[in-house]
């Protein structure tokens, strides 16, 4: 009898491992490519002039290569910033990358034109959590942040805000990038939603290059 059971009592074993083996790989797994041979990164992440949000002794900057009307984007908005908050030596800087359509060119200028930091924080997520990017979903989210509409119309800064869409949209052509969203989590790449945990993996991954 004791015979008998030991070899299912293997299979019961072999089959657990089979459930929990792909869920080990994919948490300890490297989070995303190594960009940090090619003679790009730096300068990409060394670029000054866009908005950020954390302290700015961090330790690991992440470049935010986003869509307001991106879904995934969306979804991994709420993720990377409670990652960011806990992790507490992340600085995340947005570089607005509007390739969905004439509401999201406008979304990412509106949101550009605030040149507050805290201001603009307040407004990328109060965006990223709109309903949509109609002109009252986008008015709703401007006064939520604790904008004024007419004020947030009213910009002739395009100049710089040109200047700021362009330099991303080189940059992910450089970062061979074919939609939103990507994040430069140091010199690793990562594409596509990810939800916190990823992100703190990818923090600390940053800290310890891939070998």
């Amino acid at each position: 009898m004791r015979s008998g059971r030991r070899p299912l009592a293997i299979l019961a074993v072999l089959v657990a491992m089979g459930a929990v083996l792909p869920w080990l790989i994919n948490r300890t797994a490297p989070v995303g490519m190594d960009l940090s041979d090619r003679a790009f990164i730096a300068e990409i992440l060394a670029a000054s002039g866009f908005p950020a949000h954390g302290p700015t002794d961090a330790d690991v900057t992440v470049m935010i290569f986003t869509d307001y009307a991106c879904g995934a984007c969306r979804k991994a908005a709420p993720e990377l910033e409670r990652a960011a908050a806990r992790d507490g030596k992340v600085r995340l800087v947005y570089r607005d990358w509007p390739v969905l359509g004439p509401r999201s060119v406008r979304a990412a200028r509106i949101a550009l034109a605030v040149r507050d930091d805290a201001a603009y924080h307040r407004l990328h997520n109060a965006l990223m959590a709109a309903p949509g990017l109609d002109e009252a979903s986008v008015r709703d989210a401007v006064i939520a942040a604790g904008g004024d509409w007419d004020n947030a119309l009213a910009t002739s800064d395009t100049a710089r805000i040109d200047a700021l869409l362009e330099r991303n949209a080189r940059d992910t052509f450089q970062l061979g990038l074919a939609g939103t969203p990507g994040y430069l989590v140091g010199p690793n790449l990562l594409i596509g939603a990810h939800d916190e945990a990823q992100f703190a993996r990818a923090f600390a991954q940053a800290r310890r290059p891939i070998p």
